[in-house]
């Protein structure tokens, strides 16, 4: 079991992790807009990038994390 100061802690660092994540999840969907507007530029459905193949239906799958029902 875990000691008070330890679980304050632990609680701080999980707060702060799940801030990383939002800023990420942000960061992630403005670089998706960025390789979607570059493919509707190019009027191009499929795009092959760092060794990756790139689809625009590829590109609409969210990275998206459920917060803990802890938090809910």
């Amino acid at each position: 079991m875990m000691g008070q100061q330890e679980l304050i802690t632990t609680v701080r660092n999980l707060k702060g992790f799940m801030n990383m994540r939002e800023e990420l999840e942000a960061e992630i969907a403005a670089a998706q807009d960025q390789v979607k507007a570059e493919m509707t530029a190019r009027e191009v459905d499929t795009m092959t990038a760092d060794g990756s193949r790139n689809t625009n239906q590829s590109l609409l799958t969210p990275y998206s994390f459920a917060p803990p029902a802890i938090w809910s």
